[in-house]
C-alpha cells in the first residue's frame, strides 16, 4: 500500500510538473513579440540578395519573369514599422540601367524622410511584377508587422493544439485573424482588406519559424503570402529565407504566383548618432 501511495504521488506530481511547464496562449504570444522587439533592437536594417521569379497563366500562355534585387528589411527610428522593399537590378538577366542602388544610401544615410523614401522604392519596384494584380504585398516583412506586438489588439488569436517541426525545432501554429479597423492591408483608395493566416512559432523562445497570411483582394481574387525564416549564426536571429506568393481566382485558379530566395544577408548597425552603417 505504502509502495503504491508513493506511485500515485510520483504520478500527481509528474503530470502537475508537466500542467505549469505548459505555457499558455497569452504566455507564447508574449514571447513572440518580446522576440521581435529584441529582433529590432539587435537588427534594425538588414540587406539580402533577393532572387524572385513569377508567374502567369498555363501551357503555350504561360509567362515568367526572373528578378534579382537588393532586398532591406528596416524598422525605421522613431517609427516602429516593419519595411521590406527590394531595388530591382536585373530583370531576366538584364542590368536595370535605372538602378541608383538608393537601397544601400538609404540605409547608409538614413534621414527624417526614411521611411518616405523607402516606401516611394517598393512601390517603383512594383513597376516590374508582372500579372494582373497589382501589389506591393509580396514582402515577407508583411508578415512581421502583422504579428507585431502594436497590433495585438486589432487581431484574434486562436490555437487547437496543431504542431508541426521545422527545421528540427517543436512549433506551435498559431492562427490569426485581423478583427480591427483601419486594417494593416488596404487598396489605394484606402478600402479596407482584413487579414487572416497562421504563425509557426517556438513556444519557448517565441521565435517565428514560418508564417502565412491570405487576404481577399476583391473580384473574387485571394492572395496568399507563406514567409520561411531560418536562423543565421551570423548575425543571430532568424532571418526570411524563402517567400511565395499565390493569387486565385474563385474557382481557386491561380492567377499567378511566385517565389523568392533571400541570401547574402548584410547587417546594418546603429551608432550613437543614429546613423546606420554597412557592417563589412
Amino acid at each position: 500500500m505504502r509502495a503504491m501511495r508513493a506511485a500515485v504521488v510520483l504520478v500527481l506530481s509528474a503530470a502537475l510538473l508537466h500542467a505549469q511547464a505548459e505555457p499558455t496562449l497569452d504566455d507564447v504570444l508574449a514571447r513572440v513579440h518580446a522576440y521581435l522587439a529584441e529582433y529590432a533592437k539587435q537588427l534594425p536594417a538588414m540587406i539580402a540578395t533577393e532572387r524572385y521569379q513569377q508567374r502567369i497563366g498555363s501551357g503555350m500562355r504561360r509567362n515568367q519573369r526572373l528578378l534579382v534585387s537588393d532586398y532591406g528589411l528596416i524598422q525605421v527610428q522613431g517609427d516602429s514599422e516593419w519595411l521590406g522593399f527590394r531595388e530591382v537590378l536585373a530583370v531576366d538577366g538584364k542590368p536595370v540601367t535605372d538602378s541608383a542602388r538608393r537601397l544601400t544610401e538609404l540605409l547608409a544615410k538614413p534621414s527624417a524622410h526614411a521611411l518616405q523614401q523607402a516606401r516611394r522604392i517598393a512601390e517603383e519596384s512594383a513597376r516590374y511584377n508582372i500579372g494582373p494584380i497589382v501589389r506591393t504585398i509580396n514582402d515577407p516583412a508583411v508578415v512581421l508587422e502583422l504579428l507585431d506586438k502594436r497590433h495585438r489588439d486589432r487581431m484574434r488569436f486562436s490555437r487547437n493544439d496543431e504542431t508541426a517541426t521545422i527545421g528540427g525545432v517543436g512549433a506551435w501554429i498559431v492562427r490569426y485573424q485581423e478583427v480591427g479597423g483601419p486594417t494593416i492591408i488596404r487598396t489605394r483608395d484606402l478600402k479596407d482588406l482584413p487579414v487572416r493566416g497562421r504563425a509557426w512559432v517556438d513556444p519557448a523562445s517565441g521565435r517565428i519559424l514560418r508564417a502565412d497570411a491570405a487576404v481577399d483582394l476583391g473580384f473574387g481574387v485571394t492572395g496568399t503570402l507563406d514567409v520561411t525564416f531560418e536562423f543565421d549564426d551570423r548575425l543571430g536571429f532568424a532571418v526570411p529565407s524563402k517567400m511565395t506568393e499565390r493569387y486565385t481566382n474563385r474557382n481557386l485558379v491561380a492567377v499567378s504566383s511566385g517565389e523568392a530566395t533571400y541570401s547574402n544577408y548584410r547587417r546594418f548597425t546603429v551608432d550613437t548618432e543614429e546613423n546606420i552603417q554597412l557592417e563589412p
